[in-house]
């Protein structure tokens, strides 16, 4: 229950054996990963962030660097995730992405607050101040909903839970379990959360989803190596004409994926691309 591998399956919907990244560490310097934001470029879709360092580091290259008026950075804390100042941290990242919703320049945007972890791992998640940044962070995305069309779809996650005494976790399931809430105006969803498994399992209801979900709904191709379905409730919201187009690109990457890894154990015999 660690904060990149994690970071790197949304990204790319694969799991940590398959990207390699087992920790917070050799952030981007190993591990040149295909992304949802990389697909994006290619599609011509602008794209924008407002994350700490450490996330803003896999997605720099393929991030237009300025959002609305081009006066505010998409990136404002350059130190580790962890910032003693995460509420005022938060404070400029909100402020960024309601300027890039409002100037409707951007496809897709990616936000980040990290006053929540700050506080749970700290403080615990039964102190008051844990309690205090679940209130603000659900303000925000209440500000957030406020003000989006209603064709754009808001995704809410976390790379991985916090222990009831504070502190990273492990392998429990009440760190490793999160729920994903997905919301947009102009439909039905979002009456619940969908709670995937942040595990390596590759399950329907899995962390590697979620990029899955992000193509489907760009209407773009998955990541080179993903592994991921997209989910039910996205699936909604594409047009049908858009699934076979879909799927395909999900079938041929799991047939790359298959024969690179006969390849890699020296069988001749791949299945015909």
């Amino acid at each position: 229950s660690t904060g990149i591998p994690n970071w790197v399956s949304m990204l790319g919907g694969a799991t940590p054996q398959l990207t390699g990244q087992r920790g917070n560490h050799a952030i981007g310097t190993k591990y040149q990963l295909d992304t949802i934001f990389k697909r994006a470029k290619e599609a011509g879709i602008v794209t924008g962030a407002a994350t700490v360092s450490w996330l803003h580091f896999l997605l720099r290259n393929d991030l237009d660097n300025n959002i609305g008026d081009g006066s505010i950075r998409t990136n404002f804390l350059e130190d580790e995730t962890l910032s003693a100042n995460a509420a005022g941290d938060d404070i400029k990242r909100h402020q960024a992405i309601l300027s890039a919703i409002s100037s409707d320049s951007y496809d897709l945007i990616v936000g980040q607050y990290t006053q929540l972890i700050r506080s749970g791992q700290t403080n615990g998640v039964n102190s008051l101040s844990y309690y205090n940044s679940v209130t603000t962070i659900a303000e925000y995305v209440y500000e957030i909903m406020s003000i989006v069309p209603e064709d754009v779809v808001v995704m809410v996650t976390s790379a991985h839970g916090v222990t009831d005494w504070g502190g990273f976790g492990g392998t429990e399931s009440f760190s490793r379990n999160v729920p994903l809430l997905l919301m947009s105006k102009g439909s039905s969803i979002g009456k619940k959360a969908v709670r995937p498994v942040f595990g390596t399992e590759s399950t329907s209801q899995s962390i590697i989803t979620i990029a899955a979900s992000v193509s489907a709904l760009l209407g773009i191709p998955v990541p080179n190596h993903n592994q991921g379905l997209p989910l039910d409730q996205v699936l909604m919201l594409v047009e049908k004409s858009q699934h076979s187009y879909l799927y395909e690109s999900v079938y041929l990457q799991q047939q790359t994926l298959t024969n690179r890894f006969l390849r890699t154990i020296g069988n001749e015999e791949v299945i015909e691309e």
